[in-house]
């Protein structure tokens, strides 16, 4: 039995169906900090996105090496709505799997993927929920491109409580699509390295241990068959069950020799190359999270730098400029967050306003940012500008590398 339609989510709640009571949209907060509670509310849709979407016909494409026995990518596009999951391309298996993506389902050490247009619609599991939404906040915080979606927490514990056990993102797409599709044809699961097809049609990844066991695995397959045989979604690969059983029986169903079966899971030399290319960019993508960390050992080392600049600002009493350091830093040292995140530092420093700020305003820059101050008003705008291009320089050779493996 499949859990209740997805509903409106409430401010501060998830953006990509589900539930959305207060309570439930509490579950998203719980364990976080005030900033990091304040930052989700900023970057969560109001309401669902999907609240009143329905769509007609829906294919749901996993990510199974079976996908490249079939040449099913036109019929796939002729869908209203096209599901996929996590890292799954499209580029260079446009005749297997096709080429249109409307909705991508992904979890949050995937963040960043994305081939063109479709939405992004992150699955948090129930156990890791503040780790997953610490991680989603720091890449947010690096790109800012567009809003925030997750999947409610109240629907995520409805399947929870349906199939007792965490399940794999592909049984929740299918499970979310239950509630948004009049016709689904599902393509592309339940085969793996067992069955003679990669675990993956587009890499070598092999099925890593996970929260989901093989056993449960076999389980998400049982209650799909089951859910097929109610003719609410449809197994779009007539030889599944014979290819689930053996090589030998999968070949018979094809109509092909095992080696022709073999021959079909074989990547072509453009393929290679795009897997290549692919994995390469993913992996200098990545590289932002470094960038992150090394700015956090940074600020460690810093703060011991600040607090000491701050003992001898309030021992000299006074700073040259006219400038009062040591009233400058008791008020650096009560002020709100707020404060800093209401200037606008983009037209700031852009528009050569700088010197428009207040010594106060000032000072909140290079505590934000755990710099060293300078002795002089001048030398420190000089050095909030000097930092602020530099950032915003990292910031940009990270975007560049934003991983679209269809430009």
């Amino acid at each position: 039995m499949a859990p209740p339609p997805p509903g409106a989510g409430d401010q501060g709640g998830s953006g990509g169906g589900g539930g959305g009571s207060a309570g439930r949209s509490a579950m998203l907060l719980e364990g976080l900090s005030i900033e990091e509670r304040r930052e989700l509310r900023a970057v969560l849709p109001l309401n669902d996105i999907y609240q009143t979407t329905v769509w007609d016909s829906c294919a749901v494409v996993g990510n199974s090496g079976s996908l490249l026995l079939r040449e099913d990518g036109e019929e796939i596009d002729k869908h209203d709505m096209v599901m996929r999951f996590n890292t799954a391309p499209t580029k260079g298996y446009e005749r297997q799997v096709g080429k249109k993506t409307t909705f991508r389902l992904s979890v949050p050490d995937k963040a960043g993927f994305r081939e063109g247009n479709e939405t992004v619609v992150y699955h948090l599991y129930l156990r890791g929920v503040k780790t997953e939404l610490e991680h989603l906040l720091k890449f947010k915080r690096v790109f800012r491109e567009g809003p925030l979606y997750v999947l409610d927490l109240g629907f995520e514990s409805q399947i929870f409580n349906t199939f007792g056990a965490f399940t794999s993102v592909g049984y929740v797409g299918i499970q979310f699509a239950l509630q948004k599709c009049h016709h689904i044809d599902l393509y592309g699961f339940f085969l793996s390295e067992g069955h003679g097809v990669r675990h993956h049609y587009y890499n070598k990844d092999e099925q890593k241990p996970s929260h989901v066991t093989g056993e449960q695995l076999d389980r998400e397959f049982v209650q799909s068959i089951e859910i097929a045989d109610t003719e609410l979604m449809w197994i779009a690969d007539p030889c599944l069950y014979d290819c689930r059983r053996s090589i030998q029986r999968c070949s018979m169903c094809m109509r092909i020799s095992v080696d022709e079966l073999s021959q079909k899971t074989e990547w072509s030399t453009q393929q290679l190359a795009l897997n290549a290319r692919r994995e390469q960019r993913w992996r200098e993508f990545l590289k932002w999270e470094n960038i992150v960390r090394d700015e956090l050992k940074k600020s460690v080392r810093l703060q011991f730098q600040m607090q000491a600049e701050q003992r001898r600002m309030r021992n000299s009493g006074s700073r040259t400029d006219g400038v009062s350091g040591e009233g400058e830093v008791r008020g650096m040292q009560g002020e709100s967050e707020d404060e800093y995140d209401s200037i606008d530092w983009e037209r700031v420093v852009v528009e050569d306003m700088l010197d428009k700020l207040s010594m106060h305003e000032v000072l909140l820059y290079f505590r934000r940012n755990h710099l060293t101050i300078p002795d002089t008003r001048a030398q420190m705008l000089q050095a909030v500008k000097a930092h602020y291009f530099f950032l915003r320089g990292e910031l940009q050779k990270q975007k560049n590398r934003l991983y679209r493996p269809s430009d």
